[in-house]
């Protein structure tokens, strides 16, 4: 269970500062939030109970508005003269863009919206607040519930703030876009998202929500939740109220709208910033099933003539906390407002509205139900109980001679079974009778026989009534609107059932089965012994043949095994072996030639050197070795610098910029996620829009485009008569912006190498993370593979394949052609990492189609694996899923 967020040491709320100060007061107690931020950075303490309650009158920068205007004065010249003083340049600008998508949280809505959430059934979990400030929502956490908080916050001096007062929650520093949000990860979201008509550059998102910041927030935060999480979020009302519905959509692709409650003007205003604005409460969807659609439309309001608004608040007048009248902004002229009641108390009308929303979801059932996350199976835990007897979950049996499954543990009588079932049991107990006897290699070939002619004999009974086990009919289907002809599938006989059987695989692989011509041979186990002992060797007669032996066995230098096979004591061992092996510089563990001369090895150069010049002597033959193995560095002409490269610094594509466009430029560059920000200055130079932009799509936009690997496209959008709105993108726009950036990424390319400072520096950085490393040579001859048929004979790159898996840390790709070998070389590298112990449950991945044929090869190559398939009625339905995954982990 996560663990709870302890409560601040003097719990919040208490009395809002913004209810005592008036504009002025507000803006110096955020001043003193910011010095004793910057102060408990510097001297690294521990913040005092003094300390948190000057951060806890941090509301964001809405107060400080006025001080970061070009036009300021009087008192708030001088206050905008100490944020100057306080704060970096980048920091400064950002606040400056604070001002006008952040808007302050009150304590009454917070709280109204936790018990909202409550009151749909959330009683603990991961909860997310996006755009998180200074922590409002974390801050309302319940006493003892249990909550794991994350809050993302991109302003620097609140997301410090933030993590000051909330020690216990992981505060992101970063854009939204930025902050590695996984999909289906959180429990629950609470959060006011920044508002304002700003695109998003996240090229994982529709472009339906990217285009204003505040719908990219909550479609984020949906995709962040799990199925039948709630997020209670505040937004702009034209989330709602705009015209075109292609973001609503976008959201409700992901998420059932519960509700939503219009506040009034002024609801948010306490911060220093006023907005009319939403609540809405939607819930991940968990099932199929048909969009709603009730939240799509915008009708004219009846009140105010030339307003539209959503039709849900038509429909729901209750959930409006005010009546509609014409109002007035600075930037649009007449708009909508809200006016709440005379003697309003918005926490009483809120609740109100926050209760009818979730009565009706609770007897919808749409409350919040987040399924429990997956534990890991034990015996004690499975979803079947284990029988005494070894019979497995899903296996068929013959009892008195008629056909029973185990389910559930209980031997149930199969219906209707046919004439087929009872002959593949008896043919599966032979076959698995008769590779249990061959692998203990101690049974002589003459004990084998018997069991050999009695599954010959069952074998050839079943084909002269059946045919071949692995044959199939070709089905056609629709008309491939690409090919223009029809898809053809393969269709299975049931086999009365038998191919669910966890063995159904090992009677698969009695037959070498052509597919073109529907014949069958017998397999290899049908002819002649395939599991023989292979003997270890022990002792070797040279150092080379010591070390391979030992890396087959051991996959590694050990020093005792080489010891034993040439009869040397251990301490005589490296020497024995000279040049075919290395001692790790520093553990001293040691490496094959191979091994120690690739890989990074310009970094193990300069790390032997640095240890010779120490006085360890013993190192000039790894220097000399390596010298002879370093890539030649390449020259800056044969070096080609793109923009968005990770290997070019930010400070050098912000120096670009700035040389070309003339004015300060300010990118920020996310490594982590591979993101570029170009922040647009509030004047547009001249040379953006001309000589290295357009009027449509400025040189700093594409610029950002460009670092993130996007192209240019150009819309216009126009009115639909039913009050709508299209967009159709205007080609000659788009093709003017593409030839613009890619005479800017041209100029780039060259501009980079011009100053010979910088491209002696690059080049440098490029051959270091990029010319650096030396490919190893893997050579599997040395290695044997128990279990495998005798007879079948490796090619080289096959055992070359293997040997490259074993000294890999992960899972590997085999891109082998047709006719490669790739299903012997899978199945070679499975065994032979269980083998060694570097894996328990190796698993293959394949193709649809191919899941039988691959999963019979591989057993007749190596008929004692014990080889899972998953079918698909494995993978049906969850609970086959769940089985399949428990007889998959624990082998029953």
């Amino acid at each position: 269970m996560p663990n709870p967020v302890e409560a601040p040491a003097t719990p919040a709320p208490e009395p809002a500062p913004e209810g005592r100060l008036g504009p002025i007061g507000r803006a110096r107690a955020s001043l003193t939030a910011i010095e004793t931020l910057l102060r408990l950075r510097e001297d690294q303490t521990t913040p005092t109970e003094e300390d948190l309650s000057a951060l806890r009158h941090w509301p964001g920068w809405g107060p400080l508005a006025p001080a970061l205007a070009g036009d300021r004065e009087g008192t708030w010249a001088e206050i905008g003269e100490e944020l100057q003083r306080l704060l970096s340049p980048r920091e400064y600008r950002q606040a400056e863009q604070g001002t006008s998508t952040a808007y302050y949280t009150p304590d009454r809505i917070a709280e109204a919206c936790w018990t909202a959430l409550q009151d749909l059934g959330f009683r603990g979990g991961r909860v997310l607040e996006p755009g998180c400030g200074a922590g409002t929502f974390i801050n309302h956490t319940p006493d003892r519930m249990p909550v794991e908080w994350y809050g993302v916050e991109r302003d620097p001096t609140t997301a410090g703030i933030a993590a000051l007062l909330h020690p216990n929650a992981k505060i992101i520093n970063a854009r939204l876009q930025d902050a590695g949000l996984q999909t289906n990860s959180v429990d629950a979201v609470l959060g006011n998202v920044p508002y304002g008509n700003f695109q998003v550059h996240d090229k994982t998102a529709p472009k339906a929500v990217t285009d204003s910041i505040h719908n990219y927030f909550i479609w984020r935060s949906v995709q962040a939740l799990r199925p039948g999480g709630v997020a209670i979020l505040l937004t702009s009302r034209y989330t709602m109220d705009s015209a075109d519905d292609t973001a609503r959509r976008a959201i409700a692709k992901h998420a059932d709208l519960l509700g939503a409650v219009r506040l009034p003007n002024g609801a948010l205003a306490e911060g220093g910033t006023g907005v009319l604005a939403d609540i809405l409460i939607v819930r991940r969807r968990d099932t199929d099933g048909p969009l709603d659609d009730s939240w799509m439309k915008v009708s004219e309001v009846p009140e105010v003539p030339g307003q539209s608004v959503n039709n849900y608040f038509l429909e729901h007048p209750e959930n409006v906390l005010g009546t509609f009248e014409e109002g007035r902004a600075a930037r649009y002229g007449h708009t909508l407002a809200v006016k709440a009641p005379e003697g309003q108390d918005l926490a009483v009308a809120l609740g109100r509205a926050f209760d009818g929303i979730t009565a009706a979801a609770r007897s919808e059932g749409r409350d919040w139900r987040v399924a429990v996350g997956a534990q890991p199976f034990t015996e004690d835990t499975l979803p079947f109980p284990v029988r005494e007897d070894g019979r497995k979950e899903g296996s068929f049996h013959l009892v008195d001679g008629k056909p029973h499954e185990v389910i559930d543990g209980e031997l149930v009588a199969v219906a209707r079974a046919g004439k087929e079932l009872p002959k593949l049991i008896a043919l599966r107990d032979a076959t698995l009778k008769l590779i249990e006897a061959e692998t203990d290699h101690d049974t002589p070939d003459v004990q084998l026989d018997p069991l050999r002619a009695e599954v010959n004999r069952l074998y050839d009974a079943y084909v002269r009534a059946h045919g071949p086990i692995n044959r199939f009919t070709l089905a056609e289907g629709a008309v491939d609107e690409e090919t223009g002809e029809k898809a053809v599938s393969r269709r299975y006989p049931r086999l009365g059932g038998f191919r669910r059987d966890p063995d159904f695989v090992s009677v698969l692989a009695l037959e070498d089965f052509d597919d073109e011509t529907q014949k069958a041979d017998k397999a290899p186990l049908l002819l002649r012994r395939v599991n023989r002992r292979i003997e270890r060797p022990m002792s070797a007669e040279t150092p080379e043949e010591a070390l391979s032996l030992c890396l087959n066995f051991k996959n590694k230098v050990d020093v005792p095994t080489i010891a034993q096979l040439l009869g040397i004591e251990e301490d005589q061992v490296p020497g024995a072996l000279g040049d075919l092996v290395f001692p790790d510089p520093d553990s001293g563990e040691l490496l094959t030639r191979g091994a120690y001369l690739s890989g990074p090895v310009v970094d193990k150069l300069e790390r032997a050197e640095f240890l010779l010049s120490q006085g360890r002597d013993d190192l000039q033959r790894h220097v000399d070795a390596l010298r002879e193995v370093q890539p030649e560095p390449l020259p800056p002409e044969d070096i080609k610098a793109k923009l968005g490269a990770p290997w070019i610094p930010v400070e050098d594509v912000t120096a670009f910029a700035e040389e070309m466009l003339g004015v300060r430029v300010d990118i920020i560059h996310v490594a982590k996620t591979a993101t570029w920000n170009v922040d647009m200055p509030m004047t547009i130079p001249e040379a953006a829009t001309s000589e290295w932009g357009t009027s449509r799509v400025n040189a700093f936009e594409l610029l950002d485009l460009a670092l993130n690997g996007q192209a240019p496209k150009v819309y216009d959008t126009f009115h639909t008569p039913d009050g709508g709105s299209r967009r159709v993108r205007n080609d000659k726009e788009t093709m003017l912006a593409e030839s613009k950036m890619t005479a800017l990424m041209r100029r780039f390319a060259s501009w980079v190498w011009e100053d010979p400072d910088r491209a002696d520096r690059l080049a440098a950085d490029y051959n270091r993370i990029f010319n650096s490393t030396i490919l190893p040579k893997h050579d599997g001859s040395h290695l044997t593979v128990d279990g495998m048929d005798p007879e079948f004979k490796p090619y080289e790159h096959q055992w070359d394949f293997v040997q490259r898996v074993l000294s890999a840390d992960e899972g590997s790709l085999c891109p082998y052609p047709v006719g490669a070998g790739k299903t012997a070389t899978m199945f070679m590298t499975a065994v032979k990492l269980k083998q060694l112990g570097l894996v328990n449950k190796p698993m293959i991945v394949v193709p649809n189609h191919l899941l039988e044929q691959i999963s019979r090869d591989g057993k007749k190559l190596f008929p004692n694996a014990k080889i899972l398939m998953a079918g698909k009625k494995d993978l049906a339905d969850a609970r086959s899923r769940m089985l399949f995954a428990a007889r998959f982990i624990l082998g029953v």
